[in-house]
């Protein structure tokens, strides 16, 4: 049986359902909508996850979601009845080889062997939501920081964004992060 995490109830109000929480305590890739998947399977025999308020929701299939930055989550349960949909942060690591770099306000997905930045997630209220951000808008972001922290782009370390800019430096961050949010939430 998989478990999933709990999430505060004041989050709800912010939350769309194709937004993603990116969860160090996840086993597995959770999506409660169907028209997320390129391919659903079912599962060889009915299958549950524990949900916050000790119930279980079914899992309804099985399979892979390509987000709008081209990261794709392999093997991701499709359970309709779940609130929330959860990136695994360890599942990501052990399926498709990524790092996820966390800073106070944002973390980075980025790729271990091309070095590729693939995600910007974004931290409110004790959560990181990963931004629905393409390719470009990802490039022009990290063009942002890279300009901020004083580093060539291709020069640029994720430890270095983390942990060495200064004050001034993550306000202009954020105001990039609160511009990509922008494009995120837009309907």
């Amino acid at each position: 049986m998989n478990f999933a995490g709990n999430i505060t109830h004041s989050f709800s109000a912010i939350y769309h359902k194709h937004d993603w929480i990116l969860d160090t305590g996840a086993t597995d890739h959770i999506a409660m909508d169907i028209s997320l998947f390129k391919e659903l399977g079912r599962p060889s025999s009915d299958c549950y996850v524990s949900l916050p308020n000790a119930q279980t929701a079914e899992i309804v299939g099985i399979g892979d979601i390509e987000l709008t930055s081209g990261l794709l989550l392999k093997n991701a349960l499709c359970v309709p009845k779940f609130k929330y949909n959860l990136l695994s942060i360890s599942r990501l690591a052990k399926d498709s080889h990524f790092n996820v770099v966390f800073c106070d306000s944002f973390c980075l997905i980025q790729h271990c062997a091309n070095h590729l930045i693939k995600g910007v997630g974004k931290e409110a209220k004790g959560l990181y939501y990963l931004l629905n951000l393409t390719q470009p808008e990802i490039q022009h972001f990290m063009a942002h920081i890279a300009a901020y922290s004083g580093s060539p782009k291709q020069d640029l370390k994720l430890y270095s964004v983390c942990n060495h800019s200064s004050h001034r430096n993550n306000k202009a961050i954020f105001s990039s992060l609160n511009e990509a949010a922008t494009l995120w939430h837009h309907d």
